[in-house]
């Protein structure tokens, strides 16, 4: 994937046209005449302002995220699409991203502060809390060693302190200095050449503007996550210390009571009822079905339900998007806990390792620190206030979405000082709706921006395509 980009860029670059011949005969032309001539100006195109944007943000967004390690037994194109969900959140709300990678960053950063006196660092912090131990007993796999579960059972003495060093870890870790530093000269240099743009008078487009939004972004999600592993894909076994004994069986539990009896055995007793009468019906259906027109009506009542059914199914596919995003969004800020016997964490998974009173205290430096940089993110849109645009429409709109993502991540801050005192009233309810009815606004607000950018590539001013001019920046005589 590294080796790609580079050969990409080269074909773009070497690939030109023949020249063409020369038809006309000027052996015979007046000597007073004036051939035109072709000055040719260094100057950038079209295509090479849309392939430095999508680099950007490409190296943004896939090669700079660390994602948690995946199951042993995971298949391939499972594990791209969660590089691509991960790579679809950093471009839809790429500020939740960074929230995600500060609440690992403070639970690496509790862990090393805990067995760093054991030779622990945040990477050996990173690789726990990301999935990888494996509690062992025996051969059999017990699941994934939380961050919990680590601790209650070296406090028991069942299992010995892992031995592995910050060595082993970077070895199977796929992010070597070359992997780590694409991205990261990517990003200089794209941030370099807007700043240069800046300072010499040149105009930056509107993509580049967004692009350069996503740059700033990337490089506080490259600080948080400079000691994670990278595609690690093997756990390490941790073996619990103590003999193996024969499982336990444990019977089947049923209420005493009938009623809840009766509700346990609800979905089999219901689906028997239905059973019996679905064959009641259709068997009612072939006595009334032949040339009457009972019949008629009847056997088309029938083909009516499947479509009616598939009708309501499809009507209610919008809904589930909505609620599939809403609950992606939510595991993004709060998702931290593990199923008992997971062979792998969520997506989003990001634990908890302190008590009552510092979690509090932790949620509430990261929900602040994402509205700081949520609100940062839409100033770098701001820039672009007096940018020329094709139309004077096209410019308010470019404002206006601009200052509703400076201004959304604001009213969430009466809900988090809520939330860190402790108050559950009316006044916290209502600032919750109001929280997730902005976010919807946050995100309409933002893929706009991202519209109205690709709309303005119709009609660029000619300043748009001249070069930064890099000797200016040179001490010279």
């Amino acid at each position: 994937m590294f080796i790609l980009l580079p050969i990409l860029y080269l074909s773009l670059q070497v690939i030109c046209a023949s020249p063409l011949p020369l038809l006309i005969d000027i052996s015979n032309a007046p000597d007073g005449l004036q051939l035109p001539t072709c000055t040719c100006i260094n100057q950038r195109s079209l295509t090479d302002i849309l392939w430095s944007c999508f680099a950007t943000i490409f190296a943004c967004t896939w090669l700079s995220v660390h994602p948690n390690m995946p199951g042993p037994d995971e298949k391939p194109w499972k594990i791209a699409l969660q590089r691509l969900e991960i790579m679809f959140w950093s471009i839809i709300c790429p500020e939740m991203v960074i929230c995600w990678a500060c609440r690992q960053w403070f639970a690496a950063w509790r862990l090393q502060d805990k067995y760093g006196g054991l030779g622990w660092t945040k990477t050996h912090g990173y690789f726990l809390q990301m999935g990888g131990f494996m509690l062992m007993d025996g051969d059999e796999k017990k699941g994934i060693l939380t961050i919990h579960m680590f601790r209650e059972l070296l406090n028991e003495g069942r299992i010995a302190f892992p031995s592995i060093t910050e060595v082993e870890i970077e070895d199977r870790s796929k992010a070597d200095s070359l992997a780590k530093g694409i991205p990261v000269l990517q990003t200089t240099w794209f941030i370099a050449q807007c700043i240069s743009r800046s300072v010499q008078g040149l105009i930056t487009t509107e993509v580049e503007l967004i692009t350069l939004a996503l740059a700033a972004l990337n490089g506080i999600l490259y600080f948080l996550w400079w000691n994670k592993p990278l595609n690690v894909k093997c756990c390490m076994p941790v073996f619990l210390l103590h003999e193996v004994c024969e499982p336990v069986m444990i019977p089947s539990y049923k209420p005493k009571s009938k009623f809840f009896y009766f509700l346990a055995e609800w979905p089999q007793i219901s689906s028997s009822i239905f059973s019996s009468v679905h064959m009641w019906f259709l068997n009612s259906l072939g006595c009334l079905t032949g040339c009457t027109a009972t019949g008629i009506i009847t056997l088309a009542a029938t083909c009516a339900l499947p479509v009616k059914k598939a009708l309501v199914e499809l009507l209610k596919l919008p809904f589930k998007a909505i609620k599939v995003l809403f609950s992606r969004l939510f595991d993004l800020q709060n998702r931290n806990s593990v199923n008992e016997g997971a062979i792998q964490v969520p997506t989003f998974y990001a634990p908890r390792i302190a008590d009552h009173g510092l979690i509090r205290v932790n949620t509430m430096i990261i929900n602040i620190a994402t509205v700081i940089v949520a609100m940062l993110f839409g100033g770098i849109h701001c820039i672009g206030w007096n940018f020329p645009f094709p139309s004077r429409a096209e410019l308010i709109i470019w404002r206006m979405s601009s200052l509703i993502i400076v201004i959304v991540p604001c009213t969430i801050v009466p809900l988090i000082v809520q939330v860190f005192v402790g108050i559950q009233t009316i006044t916290t309810t209502f600032n919750a709706f109001l929280s997730v009815f902005g976010m919807v606004i946050y995100v309409l607000a933002w893929l706009t921006l991202c519209v109205e950018a690709l709309i303005a590539l119709r009609h660029l001013p000619p300043g748009t395509y001249a070069v930064v001019k890099w000797t200016a920046f040179l001490p010279h005589m």
